[in-house]
C-alpha cells in the first residue's frame, strides 16, 4: 500500500509515481483532474486489465487519441466486410510473397 505521508511539493507540484498511479488504478481508484486539482476516488464501475492499461499510458503522456474521422466517412455494411474479405483473402498470403522479395 502506498503511503502518501511522505510525498513532498516540488516547484512542479506533488509528482506521483507512475507505480502508485498504476496500484491505484487497479485497486479500483481513479483519478479525475479538474480545473485546479487532481482528485483521486473510488471508481464507479471497475476497469478491465485493457482500460486500466489504458488509463496509465494516457496519464504518462504516452497514448495519444485516435485522429477524428474525416466527416464523409460512412462503415462498411456487413455484407461489404465479407465481399471485401473475400476479395482480400485470393492468392498467395502475404508472408509467402514477402519471403520471395527477400529471396530476390
Amino acid at each position: 500500500m502506498t503511503n502518501i505521508a511522505n510525498l513532498q511539493l516540488t516547484p512542479q507540484g506533488v509528482l506521483i509515481p507512475y507505480e502508485w498511479v498504476y496500484e491505484w488504478l487497479t485497486q479500483g481508484l481513479e483519478l479525475v483532474k479538474n480545473a485546479d486539482n487532481l482528485v483521486i476516488r473510488p471508481r464507479l464501475t471497475p476497469l478491465s486489465e485493457r482500460e486500466q492499461i489504458s488509463e496509465v499510458l494516457k496519464s504518462a503522456g504516452l497514448l495519444a487519441p485516435p485522429p477524428p474521422l474525416p466527416p464523409d466517412f460512412i462503415p462498411l455494411s456487413p455484407e461489404e466486410k465479407t465481399e471485401l474479405s473475400r476479395k482480400l483473402s485470393m492468392g498467395r498470403p502475404l508472408s509467402e510473397i514477402i519471403i520471395e522479395d527477400r529471396i530476390l
